[in-house]
Parts: C-alpha cells; sequence; structure tokens
C-alpha cells in the first residue's frame, strides 16, 4: 500500500500511527530461579547507542556493587537475602519505551555457603517496565 493509500485507509478507518517518543524511566528485573537458597549473583546489562544505562539499585535486603563499563554497559554484584519477591532490581535507563532493546545476562550464582552453581538452567532475567 503507497503511503497516498495509507492517508486515505487512516482517514477512513480514523486511525493515525502514533509515535512513541523515547523517555528515562525505570525497568524491573525479575529473577525466576528453580532454588531457594540462591544468595549471589554476578550479572551484566547492555544495551546499544542512543539507549544508555544510567542507575542500578536493590529492590531486595541485598547489597549491591555496580561496575559501569561504560554508558552502555553495566556489570553488578548482588549478594543477601531475596525474600519472596521475584523483582530484584531496578534499573534507571534513557529509554523505558523499548525495554527490549537491554539484555540482562546472568553470569553466576552462588549458594548460601559461597559455591558457585555449576548449572544456570531454570534461571531466567525477564525485564519490565
Amino acid at each position: 500500500m503507497n503511503v497516498h493509500m495509507r492517508r486515505i485507509a487512516w482517514a477512513f478507518l480514523g486511525e493515525q500511527p502514533v509515535a512513541v517518543e523515547p523517555h528515562a524511566g525505570e525497568l524491573s528485573v525479575n529473577l525466576v530461579s528453580p532454588r531457594d537458597d540462591d544468595w549471589g549473583f554476578v550479572f551484566r546489562i547492555t544495551t546499544t547507542p542512543p539507549r544508555s544505562i544510567v542507575e542500578l539499585r536493590a529492590t531486595c535486603n541485598c547489597v549491591l556493587h555496580v561496575r559501569t563499563i561504560s554508558e552502555t554497559e553495566v556489570r553488578g554484584l548482588l549478594g543477601g537475602f531475596f525474600g519472596e519477591s521475584d523483582e530484584f532490581l531496578r534499573a534507571r535507563v534513557s529509554d523505558v519505551t523499548t525495554p527490549s532493546e537491554y539484555h540482562f545476562t546472568l553470569i553466576e550464582v552462588a549458594d548460601r555457603s559461597g559455591e558457585l552453581r555449576s548449572d544456570l538452567s531454570g534461571y531466567e532475567l525477564a525485564v519490565a517496565n
């Protein structure tokens, strides 16, 4: 359908595309874990320009250590009691209209005794705004 036909269709149907402007905000990072004795997580968050990762904060009774590699990459270590909530992290980003453009990767998981998990299957990080 050419541009002229689209305009006629939009006028007839009363539908027009709505442009969504990028805007800053927070993304919620939820953890799905197959275990109940997790204590520590090492993770990485990446995106591509022009988006950026501004700040991270823990939403659990945890200690969060963050290393900013660049505006588009942050690495973190989160340790402590995660409680009953699936949400464990909030990420302030430059554009919440494109949450799929932020990639959250779980690198390592440790149990309460400090032993690293040899298998990370069943773990999942899900992002929502």
